[in-house]
């Protein structure tokens, strides 16, 4: 990464699990609004909140993956307007809650982001795994 960040310009990137951000997006649109790039699990949001009403002002209109079964999980991201990026839904396995971001540095310079969300009572270890090999889950 050092080749890509001089020390003269840095990409400043914040997660948070915040555990519902509907009622939190004022305050946080305030609090982390000086970030580049901030992601946010357990967003609890349900496909009836449209991503207009959890906008922050200077960013792109948030990228986010909402938990179907229940409203709770998900995962969103935030860029700011400044930043040229595309999202990579085929790196995005159906049923994990998880977002990846390429940011677009230069023509040749980008940078691979990704967001993940596994809730407590989910086991995993397998399905990673069988992400990480076939890039399809069982």
């Amino acid at each position: 990464l050092s080749d890509i960040i001089s020390s003269s310009s840095c990409l400043s990137v914040l997660h948070y699990n915040i555990q519902s951000l509907i009622n939190k997006i004022d305050t946080l649109s305030t609090e982390f609004g000086n970030f580049e790039i901030i992601a946010f699990s357990e967003i609890w949001l349900k496909a009836s909140i449209s991503s207009t009403d959890v906008t922050i002002p200077l960013f792109h209109t948030p990228e986010r993956k909402d938990r179907v079964e229940d409203g709770l999980g998900g995962v969103i991201v935030y860029l700011k307007e400044s930043l040229s990026y595309k999202r990579r839904n085929d790196l995005e396995p159906k049923n994990i809650e998880c977002i990846w971001i390429e940011v677009l540095l230069s023509q040749s310079k980008h940078i691979l982001f990704g967001v993940f969300y596994r809730p407590p009572n989910q086991n995993s270890t397998m399905k990673c795994r069988s992400v990480a090999l076939t890039g399809t889950t069982t």
